[in-house]
């Protein structure tokens, strides 16, 4: 259960190269919703750019993991090397982008953080 009355919050919106297929938008969605503190508060896909915005907002920890799992979900998902994945939106990979940001009595240094956290795992794990 995600506390909605947190002080303290980090946000993402994470962004990847896929907006046409409903199955790998709701399975990369469907792992980061699973994380526990984590709130995915939002969804956005645009066909034309085939890309999705996924709005994360939480503590820490549940963010870092919620955008870790955005990420696997989409580096296993996407090949941006089909054909059928041309869009109007210039990418070099599945994940496009992955801003963090404070929210409320967070820092900038707390979200930029967070940030180093998810791109060192990333580049353990992925």
């Amino acid at each position: 259960m995600v506390n909605y009355a947190l002080k303290r919050a980090i946000v993402c919106f994470a962004n990847v190269q896929e907006g046409r297929s409903a199955a790998v938008i709701r399975d990369i969605a469907s792992r980061a919703a699973a994380v526990p503190g984590a709130a995915l508060l939002r969804i956005f896909s645009d066909r034309s750019f085939h890309r999705s915005g996924f709005c994360i907002v939480g503590e820490d920890d549940a963010v870092a993991a919620a955008v870790f799992e955005i990420a696997a979900a989409a580096s296993s998902n996407i090949n941006l090397a089909s054909p059928e994945h041309a869009g109007n939106h210039h990418h070099i990979g599945a994940v496009d982008l992955l801003p963090f940001s404070p929210l409320g009595d967070a820092t900038l240094e707390d979200a930029a953080a967070v940030a180093r956290t998810v791109g060192e795992r990333l580049g353990r794990e992925l």
